[in-house]
């Protein structure tokens, strides 16, 4: 038999699980897979994670560019030359 609750759940590990803010400033960065190295960035496969930056530029309203490295996933947040990011 079900239970029921009074809420739905949140897992507060997914919401925290990439540091989306840290890699939108305008840096290319090299995000490593748990093949590649026991200090990783993402422990999916590549294809994966890439679906995740698209999805969450997306969600963001924000552009993004992406590449497959020998270690994982290079990705880079569109900026200005100021810094700002820019928007879709």
């Amino acid at each position: 038999m079900s239970n029921t609750l009074d809420k739905f759940p949140v897992d507060k590990r997914a919401t925290n699980r990439y540091n989306w803010d840290d890699w939108k400033d305008g840096q290319v960065h090299e995000l490593v897979s748990s093949k590649w190295s026991s200090t990783y960035d993402f422990d999916v496969p590549v294809e994966s994670m890439r679906a995740m930056v698209y999805r969450h530029a997306t969600n963001a309203g924000l552009p993004v560019r992406t590449a497959k490295t020998e270690a994982g996933l290079a990705i880079q947040f569109v900026t200005e030359g100021d810094g700002e990011i820019l928007e879709w």
